[in-house]
């Protein structure tokens, strides 16, 4: 009797053990899926900073430029 009772608490402790880790599993993501979005971030970042020189190639190297335009510019400087 003694042995069933070690054997049964044996088996619903590691059935609790897979449940936990089956429900936690399915939200981690994998190297490859970390790999993308970083790969992604990295290309948002590299087209960001792209616009920002196409801004100001565009619209800073005026010598006539408003405060307002002046700032603008800045900030997309600090921005590269």
């Amino acid at each position: 009797m003694n042995t069933a009772i070690i054997v049964g608490s044996i088996a619903l402790a590691l059935a609790g053990v897979l449940a936990t880790g089956q429900a936690f599993g399915k939200d981690q993501e994998t190297a490859q899926q970390k790999l993308e979005r970083r790969e992604a971030m990295r290309r948002a970042a590299l087209a960001q900073n792209q616009k920002n020189k196409e801004y100001i190639a565009r619209n800073c190297v005026n010598r006539e430029l408003s405060r307002a335009q002046m700032e603008a510019c800045r900030a997309a400087y600090r921005q590269l």
